[in-house]
């Protein structure tokens, strides 16, 4: 069992990659595509190690926050590789991109056997309905964040208060359902 203090700072560090692909990407000129590689390979680099670490230490892993960091692993693979359409599609899609990583992963995790957000010595045959809602969330957020491209407020700055916020709320619903030791499923044991 890892320690509450240890386990705050662990989940501090998991966040990490998004902070550090945003302040860089203000500092580079937009309009150029190979600018965009230093963001997306510094950030990304940075989630395979923590991730890693934190699959190492048989810590649970938030599925917000590895669909993000899919998302700068896709980019970082994507310019690497010249993919121009993926690159074109996530400059029209700005923040939505994140949110359909996210969308993704949620999904996925809902046919994981320890579901998306169950504790870990549950074994979940179907999803529960805390999951199903919450994969209808992120949905309705990445609509909203296409829907509202270019007001930043509407479509990148809600979108992922409401996907944060209601994947803790669930969260700790789903937890307090099932036991009262606090934890995420992990992806892999």
């Amino acid at each position: 069992m890892i320690k509450p203090s240890r386990t705050f700072l662990l989940n501090f560090t998991e966040i990490l990659p998004l902070p550090l692909f945003l302040v860089y990407a203000e500092l580079i000129d937009k309009g150029i595509s190979a600018q965009w590689l230093g963001p997306y390979l510094l950030s990304s680099l940075l989630a395979i190690i923590i991730s890693s670490y934190l699959i190492k230490e048989k810590s649970p892993l938030n599925r917000v926050i590895l669909g993000i960091n899919l998302y700068l692993c896709s980019g970082a693979l994507g310019l690497l590789f010249n993919f121009t359409w993926l690159n074109h599609f996530y400059g029209e899609v700005e923040a939505a991109g994140m949110l359909f990583w996210v969308l993704i992963t949620c999904f996925a995790s809902l046919f994981h056997s320890k579901g998306l957000f169950s504790p870990p010595q549950a074994n979940h045959k179907k999803p529960t309905k805390e999951a199903l809602a919450f994969v209808s969330i992120v949905l309705t957020a990445c609509l909203v964040s296409v829907s509202f491209q270019g007001n930043r407020f509407i479509a990148e700055i809600i979108p992922f208060i409401l996907v944060f916020t209601s994947y803790n709320i669930l969260r700790n619903k789903t937890i307090k359902q099932g036991t009262r030791k606090a934890s995420i499923a992990p992806i892999s044991r």
